[in-house]
C-alpha cells in the first residue's frame, strides 16, 4: 500500500516526523550532556550512549542504523562482550549533531571534542566557521573558552603527587590523649632517656671500633629469590616521587603586514613532569658524600666481572636477532637480562605537560622565572624547608640553571633560593652524543663506493634522512644503526650455517629440541667471540696496583689531603698557602723570557 500510494506514503512521513520531533523534543540523553572536563572525557563511553539513546529515542536511533548500512548482518550495535562496531561512531556523531541543533547549550560534548582537536592541529578560523554552521564543532570564542575550562586542570596529577609526599614528609599526627599522655610522662622519663642515650653512645663507639674497613667496603649480593625482590619494590615504590624537565622551544610569529613590523622568532621553554617508576627515596638518608682523592683508579677501571656481564649482555642481544630473523631458531629460548627492578621498567611512564611558559630562556629574567614556575611543584617538608627533586635538561639548559641558582644563592627564603630543584642533564642527550661519536667514527661522505660501509649501505637501502648530524636525525640514525646490526649477524650466522638466504633451512640443525636449543646458544656465543675484543687485564690490574702504591706512598704528603690547589711557603717549607706568593725579584719557571730591544729600553714579551 505504502509503494502503490502517494497519500499512504505522505501520511506516514508526517506521522514519523511528528513522532520523531516529539522524542527529540524530550530526549535525555546524560553522557551527551556532560562537562567537558578532562575526566568526563576519561570516562566516555560509547557503549552507554547507546543503552541511552534505544532507551529515550528508540524511532531516530532504529532509522539511523537501519540507514548506515545495506547489508542485513551488519549493525551499528554494541554486542555483549562490549565489542564496539565500526558504524556506532558514526551513529553517536549523527545523534550527537541533531541533538545539538535542538538544544546546542546542553547538548554539546562532541563539537567540544572535534573544536579542541581542530584547534590542536593549527586549523584556521574560517574552518571553524564553515564547521559550526554544519553543527560539527564551536565557534572561534566556543573554542577557545572549551580549551581554558580543560586546561585549567592540567597539573591536577602533579599536585596529588606533591600533596602525598608531603603528607608521607609530615608523619602521622598523635591524637590529643596520646600526646598529654606523653606530656605527663616526659619528666619522668628524662633520666631513663639520658642513660639510654649514654649506652647507646657508648655501643655504637664500641661497634664502630670492632668493624674494619675491609668489611665495609664488601657488598652483601642480592639474593637470586625473586620473592625478595618483589618484596623489596613494594616497600620501596609507595611514593617514588617525580622529576620535572624543561627545554628550550621556538615559535616563528608570522606577520601579515610587513610594513609595520617583521617576522619574529620567539624563544620559550616547554616543561613536563615524568612520575619515576623506580623509587629511590629510601637513599634520602644515605650519606655517601666522600673526597675525590679517596676514590681508587680501580673503582673506574672495569673488572674481569664487568666485562663478562658485557659479554653475556652481547650473547643475549644476538639472540634475540637470530631468533627474529631465522626461522629455523624461532622456538628457541632466549636468555633475558633481568634485574630487581625489570617488572617496574616494562610499565609506561606517567607524564604531566606543564605547559609553554613564555619566557626567554637565555636571558637572567627568563631562567628565574622558568626555574620560580617549576619551583611551585616541589614538595615541601618538614619545618618548612623543600623537598629537593631533579630537575632535568640539556647540556645549555643545566648550565642556565646552575647560574640562575647562583643569582639567588644569598636570599634569605630557602625557596627564593631554588634549592627544592637539582639540575641534571638528561639521558636523551647523552645517548645523542654517543650516536654522533659513532656517526663521527665510522660514517663518512669519502666511503661512498667502499662496498659495506655505512655510507654505502645508507645509499643502497634507502636510508634518506640518515644524516652526519645526529640531532636532525636522532629515530633515523637508531634505525639505521640497529639495522646495520642486525644484517651483520644474519651475515654472521649464514656463514656459520652455509647458507646463501636466512629463509632456507640449513642441514646442520638438528631436529631434536634439547641440541637446537644449544646448537643457538654456541651459535650466539661465536658471534660473539668473533667480534669480541682482546683484553689486556694484565694492564688494567697493574694500573690499579700502581695507584695504590702511589696512594700508600702519598699517606705523608700534605698536598694529597686534600684536592684542591695548594702551594707551598719558601720560607718554613712545612706550611701550606692558599693562594701563590707573590715575589717581585725572583727568577722561576713562571717567568716569561723577555727580549729587550736595545735602541728603546723597552721589553717586549715573546
Amino acid at each position: 500500500m505504502i509503494k502503490k500510494s502517494k497519500c499512504a506514503r505522505d501520511a506516514v512521513m508526517n506521522v514519523l516526523r511528528r513522532m520523531i520531533k516529539k522524542e527529540v523534543k524530550n530526549a535525555n540523553i546524560p553522557s551527551l550532556k556532560i562537562p567537558s572536563t578532562v575526566k568526563s572525557l576519561q570516562d566516555f563511553q560509547w557503549q552507554r550512549v547507546m543503552q541511552e539513546a534505544s532507551h529515550n529515542i528508540p524511532l531516530l536511533t532504529g532509522l539511523l542504523q537501519g540507514s548506515l548500512s545495506c547489508r542485513w548482518n551488519k549493525n551499528a550495535d554494541i554486542d555483549d562482550k562490549g565489542n564496539v562496531d565500526s558504524l556506532v561512531p558514526a551513529l553517536g556523531f549523527l545523534m550527537g549533531t541533531i541533538l545539538h541543533f535542538h538544544n546546542p547549550k546542553k547538548y554539546n560534548l562532541l563539537q567540544t571534542i572535534i573544536s579542541v582537536e581542530m584547534y590542536r592541529s593549527g586549523c584556521n578560523q574560517k574552518i571553524f566557521r564553515w564547521f559550526q554552521k554544519l553543527g560539527w564543532c564551536k565557534g572561534v570564542k566556543g573554542t577557545r573558552t572549551a580549551v581554558d575550562k580543560l586546561c585549567t586542570e592540567f597539573d591536577d596529577s602533579i599536585n596529588s603527587w606533591k600533596n602525598a609526599i608531603q603528607v608521607e614528609l609530615q608523619g602521622p599526627q598523635p591524637d590529643e590523649h596520646q600526646s598529654s599522655v606523653e606530656d605527663s610522662d616526659s619528666d619522668s622519663s628524662d633520666d631513663s632517656v639520658n642513660s639510654i642515650i649514654s649506652a647507646s653512645s657508648e655501643n655504637q663507639d664500641s661497634s664502630d671500633v670492632e668493624v674494619s674497613s675491609e668489611d665495609e667496603v664488601d657488598a652483601i649480593p642480592l639474593p637470586q629469590d625473586n620473592s625478595f625482590l618483589n618484596d623489596q619494590i613494594e616497600n620501596g615504590n609507595q611514593n617514588p616521587a617525580y622529576s620535572v624537565c624543561w627545554d628550550n622551544v621556538q615559535k616563528l610569529s608570522v606577520t601579515q603586514h610587513h610594513l609595520r613590523q617583521d617576522n619574529k622568532m620567539m624563544l620559550w621553554a616547554l616543561c613536563f613532569a615524568a612520575k619515576n617508576r623506580i623509587s629511590f627515596r629510601h637513599l634520602d638518608d644515605v650519606d655517601d658524600k666522600c673526597s675525590i682523592s679517596d676514590i681508587q683508579l680501580k673503582n673506574y677501571l672495569p673488572s674481569i666481572q664487568d666485562w663478562r656481564n658485557l659479554q653475556k649482555r652481547m650473547e643475549c642481544v644476538v639472540q634475540n636477532i637470530v631468533q627474529k630473523n631465522f626461522p629455523q631458531f624461532s622456538e628457541a629460548h632466549v636468555a633475558t637480562i633481568q634485574h630487581q627492578y625489570s617488572d617496574i621498567s616494562e610499565t609506561k611512564s606517567e607524564i604531566v605537560n606543564l605547559g609553554v611558559i613564555q619566557e626567554n630562556p637565555s636571558s637572567a629574567r627568563g631562567k628565574l622565572e622558568i626555574l620560580k614556575y617549576l619551583h611551585k611543584y616541589v614538595p615541601i617538608g618538614q619545618n618548612g624547608h623543600p623537598y629537593p627533586i631533579l630537575c632535568h635538561g640539556d647540556q645549555l639548559s643545566v648550565e642556565r640553571m646552575v647560574e640562575a641558582k647562583l643569582s639567588m644563592a644569598f636570599s634569605e627564603d630557602e625557596t627564593d633560593q631554588l634549592t627544592g630543584l637539582i639540575p641534571r642533564p638528561q639521558g636523551f642527550h647523552k645517548r645523542c652524543i654517543l650516536l654522533q661519536d659513532s656517526m663521527n667514527m665510522l660514517f663518512s661522505g669519502s666511503t661512498v663506493g667502499d662496498k659495506g660501509s655505512l655510507f654505502h649501505i645508507k645509499n643502497r637501502f634507502g636510508f634518506r634522512t640518515v644524516k652526519k648530524k645526529i640531532s636532525d636525525c636522532v629515530n633515523s640514525a637508531v634505525d639505521f644503526f640497529n639495522f646495520v646490526t642486525e644484517g651483520s649477524v644474519c651475515m654472521i650466522v649464514c656463514n656459520i650455517l652455509n647458507i646463501d638466504n636466512i629463509d632456507v633451512n640449513s642441514d646442520v640443525i638438528p631436529e631434536d629440541g634439547t641440541e637446537r636449543q644449544e646448537m643457538f646458544e654456541d651459535i650466539c656465543k661465536r658471534v660473539v667471540q668473533l667480534v669480541w675484543p682482546k683484553i689486556d687485564m694484565k694492564s688494567i690490574q697493574q694500573a690499579a696496583e700502581g695507584d695504590v702504591v702511589q696512594d700508600s706512598d702519598s699517606d705523608d704528603d700534605p698536598q694529597y689531603l686534600d684536592d684542591t690547589i695548594l702551594y707551598w711557603n719558601d720560607q718554613t717549607q712545612d706550611e701550606l698557602e692558599e693562594t701563590l706568593p707573590y715575589y717581585e725579584d725572583s727568577d722561576d719557571e713562571f717567568d716569561l723570557p723577555e727580549v729587550v730591544d736595545q735602541n728603546s729600553g723597552d721589553s717586549v714579551f715573546q
